[in-house]
């Protein structure tokens, strides 16, 4: 292959993606574990966010990968348009960089069949040839801590969520659904910070919750997380209202069952494509719901016990199987370019 094509952007000891990646970036590791131990000589993948990457190759693009993953411009014009400027020349950059991304890519990988379904939907047809690679979890730093905290028959239920606060995550359903059943022995830990985070701690001034829910308004580090999902008993998903969230799984469902911890999260097309209501607790979008399924679980520990064993099964079968699918999917390509096609 022509040095001058990759150039000057190869990532020191990791021959695998097209343009320089934050390698920390919990995808990017993933996919390097996936398919560590593979040389790939003839194809590199283009990591998430480097989309406009896509056009240094474009007449190269059969030796690209496409991790298309997000649509930078569903995020900021779509799911979180409250919060951006609607400036239409930014709209319109953003569109264009996705559009030309996924629909002339001849390689490109998506999180879900939902979630490729979407952008159809956004860009209209490709023909690339898609392989959809789950989310997953990082298992170097999410894996069942010997230590971690074990569920206790009665006693005090500790509930977490964490990620970004933004109108995908429907965290003022967690605390409405809290507001509920306060009279509960129970406590929830908020991880993070982001668009909605003065509306959510409002929110919890406003019901007199914060001596049953803490907020540490701070990114923290993957290893700190993974302590925190070791040390709860429940492990909130998402419950937002916006076709993305309908059409994605988080990172942190599939972290919490690494971490063989039961998951509560709104169940979705999505979610279904890789689990089912034995290996994590599913629940209609709405604050009763939840409130319901927090109650229940509250009062039928054992439960909790159930949704662990299954749930951390499941996560290693869809792991090892993805691995298995992704790496033919690689050599299968590797093959083609080699007979030159």
């Amino acid at each position: 292959m022509n040095n001058s094509f990759f150039y000057k952007n190869y990532i020191k000891n990791q021959n695998v993606f097209f343009c320089r990646a934050d390698i920390n970036y919990s995808r990017n590791q993933i996919i390097l574990n996936l398919i560590k131990g593979l040389n790939l000589k003839k194809i590199k993948i283009l990591p998430y966010g480097n989309k406009r990457k896509f056009f240094n190759a474009f007449f190269n693009r059969k030796r690209i990968i496409n991790d298309f993953f997000i649509s930078i411009y569903d995020s900021k014009f779509i799911d979180q348009r409250a919060y951006y400027n609607t400036n239409i020349k930014n709209k319109f950059i953003l569109f264009f960089y996705d559009y030309i991304n996924f629909k002339f890519s001849r390689y490109l990988l998506a999180d879900t069949k939902e979630h490729f379904k979407y952008w159809k939907e956004l860009f209209g047809k490709t023909k690339a040839d898609v392989l959809v690679l789950p989310v997953l979890a990082n298992n170097n730093i999410y894996f069942p801590e010997p230590g971690r905290r074990k569920v206790n028959k009665v006693g005090e239920l500790k509930l977490l969520f964490y990620g970004s606060y933004i109108p995908l995550q429907g965290i003022d359903k967690i605390i409405k659904a809290i507001n509920l059943i306060k009279h509960l022995n129970i406590k929830v830990k908020l991880i993070g910070n982001g668009l909605e985070f003065k509306k959510i701690i409002d929110l919890i001034k406003e019901l007199n919750l914060s001596d049953i829910i803490t907020v540490n308004g701070e990114r923290v580090l993957e290893q700190d997380i993974a302590k925190e999902i070791n040390d709860s008993d429940v492990i909130f998903g998402i419950f937002g209202n916006s076709r993305k969230a309908k059409s994605v799984v988080p990172n942190k469902v599939y972290q919490g069952l690494a971490c063989k911890k039961c998951v509560l999260t709104m169940e979705s097309l999505a979610i279904r494509e890789f689990f089912d209501e034995n290996s994590m607790y599913l629940v209609k979008n709405n604050i009763v719901s939840i409130k319901n399924a927090i109650q229940d679980l509250y009062e039928n520990r054992e439960k909790i016990k159930i949704y662990e064993e299954n749930g951390y099964k499941q996560y290693n079968l869809l792991y090892n199987k993805t691995k298995i699918k992704f790496r033919r999917y690689i050599k299968q390509i590797e093959e083609k370019l080699k007979n030159g096609v």
